[in-house]
């Protein structure tokens, strides 16, 4: 299969799923790698501008600690504490381009770990009785 990631993009798609991902007593998987799998793949079926903009986005994300926290320490390589401060700092940004940037990696993200089977058992989501009443309704 085509990889779409070079792997230091992966590298920090993988600092940054472990950041985003939801955790709880009750959710405790580590979905990383599927996660950046699926990014991955996701990444091919992107408009060619996206699919050039995503690694260069994900390229501001690692070396943006030096601009926006002042620290000589590329996001990939940093403690999960401080990474989740920088993230929460995207999140607040006033730029929109920080902002958004996060925004859509981290729905990519979401999208991902939720249609895992083990995350869909754990919550109780059964797809099939679901895609069989939206069809009912006629969607």
């Amino acid at each position: 299969m085509k990889r779409n990631l070079p792997g230091w993009a992966k590298k920090i798609v993988l600092a940054l799923a472990e950041v985003v991902m939801p955790r709880s007593d009750k959710l405790d998987v580590d979905l990383r790698e599927y996660v950046t799998d699926f990014l991955d793949r996701y990444l091919g079926f992107l408009p060619f501008h996206l699919r050039v903009g995503f690694p260069l986005g994900l390229l501001l994300l690692e070396f943006g600690p030096v601009i926006y926290m002042r620290k000589l320490r590329r996001f990939s390589r940093m403690s999960l504490e401080d990474r989740k401060k920088y993230v929460a700092g995207w999140a607040d940004s006033k730029s929109m381009a920080r902002h958004d940037l996060l925004k859509g990696v981290k729905a990519l993200v979401m999208v991902a770990f939720y249609s895992h089977p083990k995350v869909m058992e754990i919550i109780g989501y059964d797809i099939e009785p679901h895609i069989a009443a939206a069809m009912s309704r006629g969607y």
